[in-house]
């Protein structure tokens, strides 16, 4: 990770310099977005190994999962609005796990990122928080142009992505993260087609009952 940074930073270096003309500026662009696309992917492995290798365990405390959406929902409800799109939000008041705030946080943002990104402009997204007696679950449902049931199963595989999303921005780990963190919390992560549109994609956090 270091020797990358630094080749991030002296190809920067260089973009500053004033003899640089507009093509090779354009050109170290191009460079640094890779170098910053090869770490970003770096430390997402990282992360997922250092998740799967329990040692998030320690910072699990009782926590307010709505209270967690909300703040979410107020971080990229601004990115849902430059496209038009709906967020249709059911939640109960107060629903409290065990779990590590900043873990769950990358979670739910990660699934809220991808609706947003396969959802088309003027499309909708359901967010559901819900609690019974037996069950809790949170889902993100979208109306985009949804998966194929065969390739359902591998959506939370690393570096799996589909053919219709190879040319959006992405390395395919972000819905592996979220694995990981669903199973450190011993829950299970699900992707279902949606039935309430007429397209797209579910994909829930089904959380064990405490």
């Amino acid at each position: 990770r270091t020797p990358l940074s630094n080749l991030r930073l002296k190809l920067e270096a260089i973009q500053l310099q004033s003899q640089v003309d507009d093509r090779t500026y354009a050109q170290l662009g191009d460079a640094i977005a890779g170098a910053d696309s090869i770490i970003n992917t770096f430390n997402a492995l990282l992360r997922i190994s250092k998740i799967e290798a329990g040692k998030h365990s320690e910072k699990f405390k009782r926590l307010d999962l709505s209270a967690l959406l909300d703040d979410v929902l107020e971080l990229y409800s601004p990115l849902a609005e430059d496209k038009h799109q709906q967020l249709v939000i059911r939640t109960d008041s107060v629903i409290q796990i065990i779990g590590d705030r900043d873990l769950l946080f990358q979670a739910i943002s990660n699934l809220l990122d991808n609706a947003i990104k396969y959802t088309p402009e003027n499309g909708q997204i359901d967010i559901c928080l819900i609690q019974t007696e037996t069950a809790l679950s949170l889902s993100v449902c979208d109306s985009g142009p949804g998966v194929p049931e065969s390739e359902l199963g591998q959506l939370s595989r690393r570096y799996y992505r589909l053919d219709a999303s190879r040319s959006l921005p992405g390395n395919g780990l972000g819905l592996s993260l979220v694995d990981a963190i669903t199973k450190a919390h011993k829950a299970q992560l699900i992707f279902a087609a949606n039935k309430d549109a007429d397209t797209g994609l579910c994909a829930s956090i089904a959380f064990p009952p405490e």
